[in-house]
């Protein structure tokens, strides 16, 4: 997970699609670049989404609907040096499957509301699960 200093959580990798880019093109990008990994030696995304889910919901305000797409991926770091450089830096942090599924670290900092309420509602993962 990378801090959002703005929301005040911890957060997955998240981004928005580039025209004509897939979900998965959309990850590989955006874990490069906020993890400052190679995404052809450091880590693989897998081919295809574990869930991949569109709905309506609520803005923030609750007065207008928002449009989601969200599909979930698996994403595996590989080689010494990328988890030597991923464990060196305090822009990231591991965390368990329980600590995800609780909506927070054990520390008691919060893990993005929304997407904790997604995958304990889809059954993304579970609590067990290392």
């Amino acid at each position: 997970l990378t801090w959002d200093s703005g929301r005040q959580c911890w957060q997955f990798i998240v981004g928005d699609r580039l025209e004509r880019e897939s979900f998965r093109e959309t990850l590989l990008r955006e874990v490069g670049w906020k993890l400052d990994l190679n995404r052809k030696k450091d880590y693989l995304v897998s081919n295809m989404a574990q869930l991949s889910v569109e709905f309506a919901e609520p803005d923030t305000g609750g007065h207008s609907r928002r449009h989601v797409a969200v599909a979930f991926y698996q994403v595996h770091v590989y080689g010494q040096s990328a988890l030597d450089s991923l464990n060196a830096t305090s822009a990231g942090r591991w965390v368990s499957a329980a600590e995800i599924c609780a909506g927070q670290t054990h520390d008691r900092q919060p893990i993005d509301p929304p997407v904790v309420r997604w995958i304990n509602q889809w059954q993304i993962i579970q609590p067990w699960q290392e």
